[in-house]
């Protein structure tokens, strides 16, 4: 489920649904921030909180460091909300999701300081990881086909790839990674909890047998899903 959140219910938090076990958290350069986390009783929710818009900033004003004002402005907003959760400095990791933005913007979210990024096709991917610093962690956040899996698996700072959904993409992802002599990978399993035939993940019956074959399987993998 996605919830839009003025900046009023921002600021009050939804305290008791931001409570789970929040690992990870997309902002997106272009248009919003999203929240994903499992609660302990409601698994797989889903939050969007709206923020600045980066992409609509004029060059010159891009220049004088408003990504790196809003990446401040995100970070100092969720780490607000997870004191007033009780998480203390448990603050999930900010991924900020870069696809179609051009390498100028990304080196302003990494000269302050970010490492995190998120990419949705593979072509784009290889082609940023290869012009931008080696110490970024890139995470592939697109639906992904097995065909292109040799060339995602090229990249040595592939940190991880959040949306396995089928067993096919698994095993491909394992082949690669004997091939490439990674010692270990991370993923995240993508299920699709609405079943809407437009959104990419497995389904919720799905999951659980998709897990075991890759826990089986799948040896090169981190624990993660």
């Amino acid at each position: 489920m996605i919830y839009s959140l003025s900046k009023e219910m921002l600021r009050k938090s939804d305290e008791q649904h931001m409570k789970g076990s929040l690992e990870s958290c997309w902002i997106l350069l272009s248009y919003s921030f999203r929240v994903w986390y499992s609660s302990p009783r409601r698994p797989f929710r889903q939050y969007r909180i709206m923020c600045t818009t980066v992409n609509t900033f004029p060059e010159k004003e891009r220049e004088q460091g408003l990504v790196k004002q809003a990446l401040c402005g995100i970070t100092e907003q969720v780490q607000r909300i997870c004191v007033q959760c009780g998480r203390g400095n448990d603050i999930p990791r900010l991924v900020a999701v870069s696809k179609t933005k051009p390498p100028s913007l990304i080196m302003e979210a990494y000269d302050a300081g970010h490492r995190h990024f998120g990419e949705n096709y593979v072509q784009e991917l290889v082609e940023k990881a290869a012009a931008l610093p080696k110490d970024i962690r890139w995470h592939f956040i697109g639906h992904l086909q097995s065909n292109k899996v040799k060339r995602l698996l090229e990249i040595d700072n592939l940190w991880i790839v959040e949306t396995v959904d089928r067993a096919e993409v698994a095993d491909a992802l394992e082949r690669q990674c004997v091939k490439v002599g990674r010692s270990s990978f991370n993923i995240y399993l993508q299920v699709n909890t609405s079943n809407e035939e437009t959104k990419s993940g497995c389904s919720a019956i799905q999951v659980v047998d998709l897990a075991r074959h890759i826990l089986e399987t799948c040896p090169h993998f981190g624990s993660r899903f």
